[in-house]
């Protein structure tokens, strides 16, 4: 089964990516940096999942003749904003927080199941640890 996962270099997400490999499965992995993950099934894409232009990028792996049936959406970051930043400090750190940890999926799963309705993936799973939700 070909599965897209989102925040795969380096915790949970490469956890899952080690798990998904082991049993088989055939893994996009996406993050914002390289992966050394190196197996004929594993392919990964540097995306930075905050900016629209570059989910632009993914819409590539839908183009092909075998899609991802699962999308993991585990992309997550956490910005420790302080009470003594300036306003503008304050919200441009949680914008970009709520721009990776909720507008990314609901970007791709919306893109997904616009553009792609043939080959969206039937399965959406999310992550989400304590820091994805904190800020």
């Amino acid at each position: 089964m070909k599965t897209l996962l989102t925040g795969s270099s380096r915790g949970i997400g490469e956890s899952i990516a080690e798990l998904l490999l082991d049993n088989g499965y055939e893994v996009i992995g996406v993050s914002t940096s390289p992966n050394n993950q190196s197996t004929k099934n594993y392919t990964h894409k540097v995306c930075d999942l905050s900016k629209d232009q570059e989910v632009e990028k993914l819409k590539e792996i839908f183009l092909k003749e075998k899609v991802p049936e699962v999308l993991i959406n585990n992309e997550g970051i956490f910005m420790e904003a302080q009470f003594e930043d300036s306003d503008k400090d304050w919200m441009a750190k949680w914008d970009r927080t709520q721009q990776v940890n909720l507008r990314s999926v609901a970007s791709k799963v919306h893109k997904g199941k616009q553009e792609f309705p043939v080959g969206a993936p039937k399965q959406n799973l999310g992550t989400r640890s304590k820091n994805h939700l904190t800020g």
